[in-house]
């Protein structure tokens, strides 16, 4: 039997089904939408999701 474990939130630790990923490198961050939004400022934002695939629901 296989057993896929969820991602968490690496500020929080909740496991959501809903994460963002922040950065490209070897160690993938993933974040929930509340600890993304009060962490980085729009600007931030901005500069994060322009490399990425992100819905436009979560963009703002």
């Amino acid at each position: 039997m296989n057993l896929k474990l969820l991602s968490k939130c690496s500020e929080c630790g909740e496991i959501k089904a809903l994460l963002t990923e922040i950065g490209s490198t070897l160690e993938v961050v993933y974040m929930c939408n509340d600890c993304y939004m009060s962490k980085y400022s729009y600007d931030e934002r901005k500069e994060i999701e322009k490399d990425y695939v992100i819905p436009t629901f979560l963009k703002n």
